[in-house]
């Protein structure tokens, strides 16, 4: 999906009313600078150092950033030539009710994807929810008004607008076969395997940061299980529901830093059933990484999906 056209400076973000994408910049009568965005606020831990000089620096973690949007509306010209004073007034009205109004901000964890591009950068997205949107009205007259907005982003990393999906099905375990020699009763006819071969898929992160996935086993599958290996054959994590997932449900393993869950379709938490590594160790290497799956599914109509998006540790 396109969210932008070419301009070198773009915010959107997505009305909820009806999912169209509303333009802070390129669109009708918008204009938007957002240089201002910068490292993530650091939480840290400092100690002193008992009988003598000096402090102990604990594990560091990093929070939020926050945007500082800088726009304007204007129904004439670039603000240069008066427009339509009731013009400005309604896409203002749309932009405050977008950045304002919206159902994420009642949700805990919830957040809201901002769309984004900026000279030689690729389309990007961060998660996270509107803040402030402050007008100035001066020259509202000339249907001209200047705004300043707030964003406070959750997670540290910017990600790829275009969201990556590689999807794994299983084989039909072998059924039937004679075995010559057997002695009497040590067989019964047909014997059926219990496991189908693990199905590998590569992933390729070409962000300059690992990244969290989003994986759905979709049933009818006994005990799924996902791993991943990195280019240097290093096995960095797995992730397994220990149960049977019935025909027609999906187990979702979100890994994502604001959702962190396991549900199914249905969004019944399946935590119980979870076995494997932290959901937040649970991340793609950058680079070409391979990923297997494998399970009991007597049918081989079972599947895996690993979606996820390119990472930057900055813009």
């Amino acid at each position: 999906m396109t969210y932008f056209s070419n301009n070198d400076y773009e915010i959107r973000i997505q009305d909820y009313r009806d999912d169209s994408y509303i333009a802070l910049g390129s669109g009708d009568y918008c204009s938007v600078k957002f240089d201002g965005v910068g490292s993530p606020d650091l939480r840290d831990s400092v100690y002193d150092v008992s009988g003598a000089d000096g402090d102990n620096i604990g594990t560091e973690y990093y929070g939020m950033v926050n945007w500082t949007i800088t726009g304007a509306v204007h129904s004439g010209i670039n603000g240069g030539v008066a427009g339509d004073s009731g013009a400005a007034w309604d896409a203002w009205s749309t932009l405050s009710r977008v950045w304002t109004q919206y159902p994420e901000r009642l949700i805990p964890r919830a957040v809201k994807p901002l769309f984004f591009k900026r000279p030689g950068r690729e389309q990007m997205v961060v998660y996270g929810r509107p803040a402030r949107s402050d007008p100035e009205t001066e020259r509202s007259h000339a249907g001209f008004i200047a705004y300043t907005a707030t964003f406070r982003q959750s997670d540290p990393l910017f990600y790829s607008s275009q969201q990556q999906m590689v999807q794994l099905g299983m084989d039909v375990p072998y059924a039937g076969g004679i075995l010559l020699n057997a002695p009497k009763n040590a067989l019964r006819l047909p014997f059926v395997t219990t496991e189908g071969a693990a199905k590998n898929a590569l992933l390729n992160n070409t962000g300059d940061v690992p990244t969290s996935p989003i994986i759905t086993f979709i049933g009818p599958v006994e005990n799924p299980e996902l791993t991943l290996t990195d280019q240097f054959s290093i096995r960095h994590w797995y992730v397994k529901i220990n149960g049977t997932i019935p025909a027609g449900t999906s187990i979702i393993v979100d890994t994502r830093q604001w959702a962190r869950s396991v549900t199914d379709s249905y969004g019944t938490s399946w935590a119980g059933a979870y076995v494997g590594d932290k959901l937040q160790d649970v991340k793609i290497p950058v680079g070409i990484n391979t990923i297997g799956y494998q399970g009991i599914d007597q049918t081989g109509t079972s599947l895996c999906r690993v979606e996820f998006r390119n990472a930057w540790a900055s813009l």
